[in-house]
């Protein structure tokens, strides 16, 4: 079943442009902050934790939020069947041959003191015993492991919402949840979810079987930016309360803050931090909304780079954390001021995952078919497609 073309949503592209670049940030921080992480600098940086606090409450629920939208999106012009082929092809092939190929040296690094060589090491993975007794891990693409997952469990709803049995639903959700102030009311499925999960899977380990907490937490934000797509009035509604979520996101900030310095109490719920709990969720829901709002007014415009980015974010996502962990390693005793190390990290980490995309992946298609981007038409063939509609070729907005 196909609908009317609807212009793309550039904000979105933006928006995903931005949050990519915040991951690759943010796992620099990780190398340099006193918390665990794959490998640590041996001088921690605890200054910049209170901003990375902040920061881990959105960045990957904005992510997830704009890849509800995408699915809103491809559902609108795709059958469930090519839907379901079209996530295997772009979400888990990527996953397996990143979990061979592309993990592979963080895990090494962790463990180079127990191995002679990295090809003494590598013979281990296809062991697939899982991490961290073993050496085969997902690491940071859990991300893609998840929206897969997401996106096979939601199927049941995006069929009944594509039909015309769900109009007289989608009316009445769609006109209560645009109503001034309402989509605030978002926050409470994530405050049901902490208290009836958080106090059994207390921590947010990626490992799927061990974070049901964590994997319902960012399900909901991925099913809320697939209903601000598909219930009428909600994307507008957003737009129109921006100033409210920018109150309530900056208000929520502080509070958080005030609780990450202890200035302010907790309460216990069902053995649960409930002030702080209520505060990440607040911080993380609103200061998403807050941006998608803004970003509809100041957004929405095409930029020749953005296109060229647009392709170059997902590889870069799944190099990205490879390239950090092997090239963090030599300066985990470094001498050097941690502000120049962090750039130079960073700088690397996300200019070299670009540079491989740009001169490698992008041009031979088996490499675009495992970093899960469209196979290459020959020009003599694309020829014929670019006769379709404008509008028809702009849709697809955010697809992973």
């Amino acid at each position: 079943m196909k609908t009317p073309a609807q212009p793309r949503l550039y904000e979105l592209d933006w928006l995903r442009t931005a949050a990519i670049i915040l991951v690759v940030w943010y796992h620099t921080g990780m190398f340099f902050v006193s918390w665990d992480f794959h490998i640590n600098s041996s001088n921690p940086v605890t200054s910049i934790e209170p901003l990375m606090v902040w920061m881990h409450k959105w960045r990957m629920p904005l992510l997830l939020f704009i890849s509800g939208i995408g699915t809103a999106f491809m559902l609108r012009n795709r059958s469930i069947g090519r839907f379901v082929w079209d996530r295997h092809n772009r979400l888990f092939i990527p996953l397996l041959f990143g979990m061979f190929f592309i993990v592979p040296p963080q895990i090494y690094i962790e463990k180079i003191d127990q191995y002679a060589s990295f090809l003494d090491f590598y013979p281990s993975v296809f062991q697939l015993e899982p991490y961290p007794e073993g050496n085969f891990s997902w690491h940071h693409l859990w991300f893609i492991l998840y929206l897969f997952l997401y996106s096979l469990i939601g199927l049941p709803l995006f069929a009944f919402f594509r039909s015309k049995k769900s109009d007289a639903i989608k009316n009445a959700l769609g006109s209560f949840l645009s109503r001034k102030w309402t989509f605030a009311l978002g926050i409470i499925p994530f405050l049901v979810a902490e208290i009836l999960l958080r106090r059994h899977f207390p921590e947010y380990t990626h490992g799927l079987t061990d974070d049901w907490a964590g994997f319902t937490h960012y399900f909901l934000y991925f099913i809320g930016g697939y209903f601000a797509m598909v219930l009428p009035g909600i994307w507008q509604a957003i737009k129109r309360d921006r100033w409210f979520y920018t109150v309530l996101a900056i208000t929520s900030f502080i509070l958080l803050e005030l609780r990450y310095f202890e200035l302010i109490p907790d309460v216990g719920v069902n053995r649960l931090n409930f002030i702080w709990v209520t505060l990440s969720i607040t911080t993380g829901w609103f200061t998403l909304l807050a941006l998608i709002g803004w970003a509809q007014v100041h957004l929405r415009r095409r930029s020749d780079r953005l296109s060229r980015w647009n392709e170059a974010s997902y590889p870069v996502y799944i190099l990205h954390q490879s390239i950090l962990i092997v090239v963090a390693y030599p300066f985990i005793d470094s001498s050097l001021p941690w502000q120049l190390s962090f750039t130079t990290l960073f700088l690397i980490s996300l200019v070299g995952s670009f540079l491989i995309y740009q001169t490698v992946i992008k041009h031979f298609n088996p490499l675009r078919l495992v970093f899960g981007l469209k196979w290459k038409t020959p020009i003599s063939k694309q020829s014929v497609r670019n006769a379709r509609p404008l509008t028809e070729k702009a849709l697809p907005l955010a697809e992973h």
